[in-house]
């Protein structure tokens, strides 16, 4: 089942209310914490075409830079050879106007739309080479799909989300605390994080803190990092926090 950013967040801001009014000099802390990924991205339709191929599915996992999603660009190959031709003659006529020019046997206004024929085609290969780039969508990062929301031979419109992806491997752990923290806490603070999943504990250090108080609940929000590599460990779990005595 999954849980929606916005309550995760609100039992984390519950949490360190509820801590903050039960003992606000308590001098040792437990809140609630989770851990979320730093690398994550939802991927959209570059362009409004039939997707040929999406070999993943929920679950599996891809390297960076593998393709993801392959659209049908047969139009735009078949674009990009002509234009590749035109490019080809534009030089070498711009060639022989260069000669003739060495020999003032050329009229300057043909030397230049010499020129600017290749300068034409140059651009319009640049232009089919950036759509063709959008063709097929590549990960920007190794990791896992989450959520798939396009199948092959589907027509896909411009900007329509297609895929969900993670790195489980940049996790983080997200925590609120009460503002009266900031009286000690410090960027490489370390502190345990045990998870209500599997009861394991992991260690973390303080990585950054928010820059603002929110003034109604009287919390800060912090990031963690990881201090060792766990594959057990996912997005979405949480547990409690403990910094010791401070």
């Amino acid at each position: 089942m999954k849980i929606p950013l916005i309550a995760c967040s609100a039992v984390l801001l519950l949490s360190a209310t509820s801590a903050l009014a039960a003992d606000s000099t308590a001098r040792v802390m437990n809140v609630r914490g989770q851990l979320r990924p730093s690398e994550y991205t939802s991927l959209a339709a570059g362009v409004a075409k039939i997707v040929l191929d999406s070999p993943l599915k929920a679950g599996s996992s891809f390297k960076k830079g593998d393709v993801l999603v392959h659209f049908d660009c047969r139009e735009e190959s078949a674009e990009k050879e002509i234009i590749e031709a035109k490019l080809a003659t534009a030089k070498s006529q711009l060639d022989v106007y260069s000669k003739l020019d060495a020999l003032e046997n050329v009229s300057k206004m043909e030397l230049e739309v010499g020129r600017a024929q290749v300068i034409i085609n140059t651009g319009e290969l640049k232009k089919v080479d950036a759509m063709l780039d959008k063709c097929d969508i590549r990960a920007p990062f190794a990791g896992n799909v989450t959520e798939k929301m396009v199948q092959p031979f589907q027509f896909a419109t411009l900007g329509e989300p297609l895929l969900r992806i993670v790195n489980p491997k940049s996790l983080e752990v997200e925590a609120i605390l009460p503002s009266s923290a900031l009286a000690w806490i410090k960027k490489g603070a370390s502190f345990t994080l045990k998870l209500d999943e599997t009861g394991e504990v992991v260690t973390a250090v303080v990585d950054r803190l928010v820059g603002e108080v929110d003034p109604v609940s009287q919390t800060l929000r912090i990031f963690g990092r990881l201090q060792s590599d766990s594959p057990s460990l996912l997005p979405g779990m949480s547990g409690n926090l403990d910094f010791g005595a401070h």
